[in-house]
């Protein structure tokens, strides 16, 4: 049995899916109210899309968590048969949500699986993942559900082999380590880099995006060891700056050694940044006897834009 398209759909939405192919998608998720936020997102990220939700009928749900009979067995199969594509989050090994992939295996479907960040067990399957952090359904989730569906909205049809085709690339993590007394330079900077943010290209990353109650250390070491870019504005301050000397400077200089980070650095101010042998082997973005102080908003702006001109180079 085979629901109809979300409800949320709004009549401007629907008139648009007039003539076109209506991808069948099917969500499996943890029957749980602890998976509200999740199961919410996702119908809110499908509904932007010409996509038919195709619902769990209640009573093979409840059966699949009493024990499946046969009869059932045969509805989700052929419920299972009609869809084009399959979301399954198997965030917490949930018995039902692993029979139902069974399911879906059987009937080699596109599956797409979701996990909250820390579960490693996706690490086993070779479908398309998506880690998601809940504290940040939208970047983490939204985004890259919006990606695949837009990239799936192309097709005439969804088959496996056309799924197998559509690579997603994941963004490159961009760390940008700053003193807070230079704040004012990192807003200045990021609206030249959100268009990467927006097309999902980049994850723009600095401290402010430390939630409150967040352990903000192990949040950075993270970052740090998985970012392709940082971008580190100098100044005095930045130098004079213990935990920036000892726990961020560290790690993305031993990276770079390695080749596996792009340091850019940025002269915010006059500081020791040529007397530094381990900073200055970089190339600075501008000269260091011209750092952004003394500059117009004008040059500022332009200077931030080679910025950008290095990012969009190493995408």
């Amino acid at each position: 049995m085979r629901r109809g398209r979300h409800s949320n759909n709004p009549p401007q939405q629907q008139a648009l899916n007039v003539g076109r192919y209506i991808m069948r998608v099917y969500i499996i998720i943890p029957e749980s109210n602890d998976f509200t936020d999740v199961a919410e997102c996702i119908k809110r990220s499908l509904n932007k899309f010409s996509v038919e939700l195709v619902e769990k009928i209640e009573d093979v749900s409840d059966d699949l968590l009493k024990g499946i009979n046969d009869i059932n067995l045969q509805r989700l199969h052929k419920m299972i048969e009609e869809v084009d594509v399959v979301l399954a989050d198997i965030s917490t090994n949930n018995p039902s949500v692993i029979y139902e992939l069974g399911v879906v295996r059987s009937w080699n479907k596109p599956v797409v699986l979701l996990s909250s960040t820390g579960f490693a067990s996706a690490s086993q399957f070779e479908d398309f993942h998506i880690s998601y952090d809940r504290l940040r359904l939208r970047d983490t989730l939204s985004a890259k559900l919006e990606r695949i569906f837009g990239e799936f909205s192309y097709l005439p049809k969804i088959t496996t082999s056309a799924f197998d085709e559509i690579k997603i690339k994941e963004p490159k993590k961009v760390f940008v380590s700053y003193s807070h007394t230079d704040k004012e330079v990192l807003h200045e900077l990021r609206p030249h880099l959100k268009p990467f943010v927006t097309d999902y290209l980049i994850e723009l990353w600095d401290d402010e995006k430390v939630l409150a109650g967040a352990d903000w250390k192990k949040e950075i070491e993270t970052t740090l060891k998985k970012c392709a870019i940082a971008i580190l504005l100098i100044s005095v301050d930045f130098l004079a700056s213990d935990f920036i000397t000892k726990y961020e400077l560290p790690p993305l200089l031993e990276a770079a050694e390695r080749g596996g980070t792009t340091i850019i650095p940025v002269i915010v101010g006059p500081c020791g940044f040529l007397r530094n042998p381990e900073l200055s082997r970089f190339k600075a973005i501008n000269d260091p006897k011209k750092p952004l102080d003394g500059m117009s908003k004008f040059d500022r702006r332009v200077e931030y834009e080679k910025i950008a001109d290095i990012v969009a180079s190493m995408l």
